[in-house]
């Protein structure tokens, strides 16, 4: 066995350890979020009560594929470290796979793609799935064996709806090869691999748009569909986060995958919503919205690097990459884990104190003493733990107990719900000492100090509020945590 392959073995187990380790560490040490893991974990524990569950807001029929594992296993904690277990392995899995079929260099590279880091480190999404399914319908598709690409890129529909664009933009590709191929059978195979792919995005389209309608309790479809809000071109610091945010995705490849046709048109839904939308999560870098682009990225770029042997060229893109992931992301190379500037991805955050034992208790004491299969939680964003799993709903505070929505309460009025409102929270708990999240947005909490005023004024009002509720009682209280339950 050569440096070179032991060197490979080292990064690629102590990366997949390390992944593994934080993502665990993370959801036990009181630093995982509501949303979306909390969301996640309860409907995992309550789809075969409540079927509807894989059809409110997204359409995912695999909730009830996750749903066996906690009805199976009964214990919370164990459920749900094997759910994260099960993400992070999928992804190596195909990262171990890349360095089979392109190479152990682009393995490399996508150990160090800050997109992997930001998929597995942060939550549950069944978006990490995207990963194999786009890998296999690449190689399929290189492979000619066209039929077998359309049946993976077609597993998209059960990720997520909007991943029925992929069947649209595998037809657009399949209609460029029926035009370059010369050979007749594979001609027609290519004509009726678009003809499929077009008539299984229509038919799955009308069918989530009829099921997230019929069993939705918001407005999220009308969400998902007008993604394509304009932002003002004035707007500085918008514009500022989506450059990082195309440096980030694009630019860790040296911007070389932008070249590759394929890679253009299967990262066309990321780019147009990232650069158009004002939705700051569509462009935010340390989310799971740019899963679908990391395996078409590497394929483009090897086709682009096969094109040009340059050993320079392979260095800088290298070397770019790592030094994207130190300045910008949550890993253990990160500059932002070994120092308190942002308190969630420091090492410490990692660590169990025993404030958060003393938190965790108090939550499932308060919670045991309930039949959570009736009770409704309105938690902190940034407070959740597996004694809330099994709740009718976890729901990120103030969600719940205001009818505002985010952006509404920025303009500083703020509309309690009544009694009758069916969501009302039965449990209500915040953290004053630490990130002052509303629903899933942070203060800006840098070096312990919420650097958003407005926001940090808004949580004050909302907290206020609660405080001085008459129909809400403080049930428990430690270092500035507290516990309200409905009389």
């Amino acid at each position: 066995m050569n440096a070179k392959k032991i060197a490979y073995i080292l990064i690629f187990s102590f990366a997949y350890i390390s992944i593994l380790y934080l993502s665990f560490q993370r959801f036990n040490n009181l630093n995982a979020n509501v949303a979306d893991l909390g969301f996640f974990l309860n409907n995992f524990k309550n789809i075969y009560k409540t079927p509807s569950l894989a059809f409110e807001n997204h359409f995912q029929l695999l909730y009830f594929v996750w749903g066996l594992i906690f009805l199976i296993i009964k214990n919370n904690l164990i459920a749900s470290i094997i759910i994260l277990f099960l993400q992070v392995s999928v992804v190596f899995y195909i990262i171990y796979q890349v360095g089979l079929k392109l190479g152990k260099f682009y393995s490399i590279l996508l150990i160090f793609y800050l997109p992997i880091w930001s998929l597995l480190l942060f939550d549950f999404h069944f978006d990490h799935l995207m990963v194999p399914i786009s890998f296999f319908y690449l190689i399929f598709l290189n492979e000619k064996k066209y039929y077998k690409s359309l049946s993976i890129i077609s597993l998209s529909i059960f990720v997520k709806e909007t991943y029925i664009f992929y069947l649209f933009l595998a037809s657009i590709i399949y209609l460029i090869l029926y035009f370059q191929e010369k050979d007749k059978k594979t001609k027609k195979i290519l004509y009726n691999c678009f003809f499929l792919s077009i008539l299984f995005g229509i038919l799955f389209t009308l069918l989530s748009i009829f099921l997230i309608t019929l069993y939705s309790s918001d407005n999220h479809l009308t969400q998902t569909v007008n993604l394509f809000s304009i932002f003002s071109i004035g707007d500085l610091i918008i514009l500022k986060k989506k450059f990082i945010f195309f440096l980030i995705i694009f630019g860790s490849f040296a911007f070389l995958p932008l070249i590759n046709f394929r890679f253009v048109i299967l990262a066309s839904p990321l780019i147009l919503v990232a650069f158009f939308s004002t939705e700051e999560n569509y462009f935010n870098y340390n989310t799971h919205y740019a899963a679908a682009t990391i395996i078409p990225a590497i394929f483009g770029l090897k086709d682009i690097l096969k094109k040009y042997r340059y050993r320079w060229l392979r260095i800088v893109v290298l070397s770019v990459t790592i030094l994207i992931n130190i300045y910008f992301s949550n890993s253990i190379i990160s500059r932002f884990f070994w120092t308190d500037k942002i308190d969630s991805l420091t090492l410490n955050s990692y660590l169990l104190t025993e404030r958060k034992i003393k938190i965790k208790y108090y939550i499932k004491k308060e919670l045991s003493a309930l039949i959570k299969e009736n009770i409704v939680i309105s938690s902190q964003n940034n407070v959740f733990t597996e004694s809330m799993i099994g709740s009718k709903k976890i729901l990120p505070f103030p969600m719940g107990y205001i009818k505002n929505n985010y952006k509404d309460i920025q303009t500083g009025q703020i509309f309690i719900y009544e009694n009758k409102h069916e969501l009302l929270p039965d449990i209500i708990i915040v953290d004053k000492k630490i990130d002052m999240f509303l629903f899933d947005r942070s203060c800006g909490y840098y070096f312990k100090v919420c650097t958003n005023i407005k926001h940090k004024k808004n949580y004050e009002n909302i907290y206020d509020y609660l405080k001085n509720d008459k129909r809400y009682s403080l049930i428990s209280r430690y270092d500035k945590f507290e516990i309200y339950k409905k009389k």
